[in-house]
Order: C-alpha cells, then sequence, then structure tokens
C-alpha cells in the first residue's frame, strides 16, 4: 500500500541521531537514515512496505520502526547503488546489488530516491576506495607543487 509509505517524513541525513538500542545492552547506535520504503520480494516479486534504518554499513529492513528484530540486514561494503535498470512499474525504483541479489526499492519521489542512493553510496566499499583515491591524488598535487 503506497499511502502508508507516504505518510512517514524520512529524517535529513545531515540531523545523525543516536538511537539507544534495546538488543545491544543498551549502547547507542547511529541510525543515519530511516524510512519506508517498498520493497520487492525476492521470490514471490510482490511489493511490501517495510522500515529501513541505515546504521553503521548496514541498511536494516523490518515491518515496522518499532519492531525489534529486523527481518534483515544487508551489508553495504560490497554493495552497488543505482537507480533501477529493469522496468518494474514504479517510479522512484533504486537498486541495491550485492553478490547474491538485486534488491529493488521504490521511494516516494524523485528527492527521496536520491537522498537515499546519496547515503546508502556513502557506506559502499567502492565509495570509500573513491574517497582514498582523491585524497591521494590532493596529497600528490600539494606535495608535487611545493
Amino acid at each position: 500500500n503506497d499511502t502508508k509509505m507516504m505518510g512517514s517524513r524520512a529524517p535529513d541525513p545531515a540531523s545523525v541521531a543516536a538511537v539507544p538500542s534495546i538488543n545491544d545492552g543498551g549502547e547507542s547506535r547511529v541510525v543515519v537514515r530511516s524510512g519506508y520504503l517498498l520493497k520487492r520480494g525476492e521470490i514471490r516479486k510482490a511489493w511490501k512496505v517495510r522500515w529501513f534504518e541505515l546504521e553503521d554499513d548496514k541498511l536494516k529492513y523490518k515491518k515496522t520502526p518499532d519492531q525489534i528484530k529486523p527481518i534483515d540486514n544487508i551489508p553495504l561494503d560490497q554493495v552497488v547503488v543505482r537507480r533501477s535498470t529493469e522496468n518494474v512499474g514504479k517510479e522512484h525504483c533504486f537498486e541495491l546489488v550485492t553478490r547474491n541479489r538485486i534488491y529493488h526499492l521504490v521511494a516516494r519521489s524523485r528527492t527521496d530516491m536520491d537522498d537515499w542512493m546519496r547515503a546508502l553510496s556513502l557506506y559502499t566499499q567502492l565509495h570509500t576506495e573513491n574517497n582514498k583515491i582523491a585524497e591521494a591524488e590532493e596529497e600528490i598535487s600539494i606535495v608535487a607543487y611545493r
């Protein structure tokens, strides 16, 4: 049901909040972004509304925000984040491509999709490697012009 998804507003990625975690002995965890997205099932291909939380280097999803145990965790280090390459009949669709599966996710707007993709890509290995390369190139250029 797309209307359930539309009602929740994900926080601005810039407003990172430490949220107490119930299942880790009360230690704080950092949820970078959270909100409802549609997720296409792997086997039946049905679209379901799920609550997603981007935490550390994992994307967790569950049925509702107050559900304690997530349905699944998607480690982001080996993920490619891209706009959907497949026509799935939904606007604002993007994909998380892992070694074992392609997750199809739908945001409620183009802006929301772009924000999710940007936030997720910050935790991929490729992004981390690109940042290291950029830092190295900057250091080389500084040394070269001394």
